[in-house]
């Protein structure tokens, strides 16, 4: 190793440790490998951050021998292969071609559309296409609690969640925070095979079939007891209440919007290429 890496590894320490930004003022580009006319600097590298001084040395020599292993392949492909009939050629255009005319759109995209949903477009299009969005598994509003198995509260506890109302919430937090090993009250929508992996249980131990709104489910496990409470319950195939699938409809919401604005500057850039006689083809509309 060259004294001039070994004096950039001395620096990185602190460079790291400062978290200062580089500049070419106070920080000069530092050159880390080269091989022929082709070179490799420390501002093509991002380091990650929170990594320690010998991780971060030992994360930047990994991208140096990549980068040399990288040339040394490109330099045989060059040696080896036979592009006289330009195919490869003609391959990395098409590729710096749609490299560019993918990160123009995106940029348009940026500048161009408007990427705030609002709750009203998600009703709308919820109505329009709810039948869409049917659940593949069932859905459960439930607690999820995990008791010592010699808890002295079990009775209390298990008479709190067979007669549950929104009332007697805070007498169950109020168990929930004496010796529990872990509870969830959360009153929302979710898969019940999350509420069975959260509880520590197979999905095989209860059939959909046993699934229903106000059941408690007790699963004694060695030390423990899992208790699930299940507030609500959706079957599997069921229409998704809007709550679930609002992300989804977010996004599909503005997919649409970003074809439907691609769609319409594509039409207005060939009727202007045709309009200004800029275009030979063989066949017009």
């Amino acid at each position: 190793m060259s004294c001039r890496i070994r004096s950039y590894f001395l620096m990185l320490g602190i460079f790291v440790a400062t978290a200062c930004e580089r500049n070419t003022q106070s920080h000069p580009d530092e050159l880390l490998a080269a091989i022929g006319d082709n070179k490799l600097f420390l501002s093509e590298i991002i380091i990650p951050s929170g990594l320690s001084e010998s991780d971060s040395i030992a994360f930047l020599k990994r991208r140096i021998n990549d980068w040399i292993i990288r040339q040394a392949y490109y330099q045989k492909a060059l040696e080896n292969l036979d592009d006289s009939d330009g195919k490869i050629a003609r391959m990395v255009q098409e590729y710096k071609v749609t490299l560019y005319i993918h990160k123009y759109k995106q940029l348009l995209l940026r500048q161009k559309v408007d990427s705030v949903v609002s709750p009203n477009e998600v009703s709308e299009y919820y109505s329009k296409f709810s039948d869409q969005f049917l659940l593949k598994q069932p859905y459960v509003k439930a607690f999820v609690i995990i008791v010592p198995a010699s808890h002295t509260k079990q009775a209390e506890l298990l008479k709190l969640l067979n007669n549950y109302d929104e009332k007697n919430i805070g007498d169950l937090k109020d168990i929930c925070y004496q010796n529990v090993r872990y509870f969830n009250l959360e009153n929302k929508w979710r898969a019940w095979s999350t509420v069975m992996n959260e509880a520590g249980v197979t999905t095989s131990q209860i059939a959909p079939r046993n699934i229903s709104k106000g059941r408690v489910f007790e699963f004694p496990q060695n030390e423990t007891i899992a208790l699930i409470k299940v507030i609500d319950y959706i079957p599997a195939n069921s229409i998704s209440p809007i709550e679930i699938v609002y992300d989804d409809i977010v996004n599909l919401v503005l997919h649409k919007r970003r074809e439907k604005f691609l769609q319409k500057l594509e039409n207005e850039m060939l009727q202007n290429i045709i309009r200004e006689q800029k275009i030979y083809r063989q066949f017009s509309d």
